[in-house]
């Protein structure tokens, strides 16, 4: 039925009153705050953003492991499940199989989220998710590399000829939707370009390699971290 149904006026205005006080605080906070990113990054609404919330809270403090057993009548259940999530948060009028149905969903929310977790119905997250909120970033791992051009440049300087440095910086200042393929063979210098196009304009890159078997699970990581980053995605 959701929690806000089952609780008095009274108790609805003191939850209010508790998140307007946090709100508050937030807006003189000057730090960047990666939960609030991701927020802004994936458009959450209350309830998915609360569920983000849900999935992060026992590796901030592990007692919430215990209080989700608690919640869910099972000691062996130290994970949040779907259907807890949407009995907390589901808002007042909701229907419980539509909110439910949104964990099933492809879309940018559910990949926030282990996919065979979410199967199982649990909500555990991303081990990326994870990785950005406890820090604000995402380490280099094999196949996936991170170029931040606003602290990182090129290993040397750009020596080409022609006018693509111009053309590449156009593309970036239009800001339109748009796929860039730069061809030409190993050596030729797509990626060096591309480096000192983003540290030009001090943008970060998701470098992906998707050689070999198992592209396409690296080519979801990359997605994922750079939808969680800002960052332009390089295949």
């Amino acid at each position: 039925r959701g929690l806000w149904t089952q609780q008095t006026a009274e108790e609805q205005e003191d939850a209010m009153a508790v998140l307007e006080a946090i709100g508050a605080r937030i807006e003189k906070t000057w730090a960047e705050l990666p939960l609030l990113e991701l927020m802004d990054r994936f458009d959450l609404d209350d309830f998915a953003f609360c569920c983000v919330v849900l999935a992060y809270l026992p590796h901030v403090d592990r007692k919430y492991e215990r209080l989700y057993a608690y919640l869910q009548d099972d000691m062996t259940r130290k994970s949040p499940g779907t259907a807890l999530a949407v009995q907390l948060f589901m808002p007042k009028g909701g229907n419980m199989e539509q909110y439910l149905a949104r964990f099933t969903r492809q879309g940018r929310f559910s990949r926030l989220f282990e996919r065979e977790a979410l199967a199982r119905g649990e909500l555990v997250l991303h081990p990326l998710t994870l990785e950005y909120l406890s820090g604000g970033t995402i380490a280099d791992r094999q196949g996936m590399t991170v170029f931040d051009g606003a602290v990182r440049r090129p290993d040397g300087p750009l020596i080409v000829q022609g006018d693509a440095p111009r053309r590449l910086d156009r593309m970036m200042e239009e800001q339109l939707p748009c796929v860039l393929c730069l061809s030409g063979g190993a050596g030729s210098g797509k990626r060096f370009q591309i480096e000192h196009l983003l540290a030009r304009q001090k943008k970060r890159g998701i470098f992906a390699d998707l050689e070999g078997e198992g592209w396409r699970e690296r080519a979801g990581q990359a997605a994922l971290a750079a939808c969680l980053l800002d960052a332009y995605l390089c295949f």
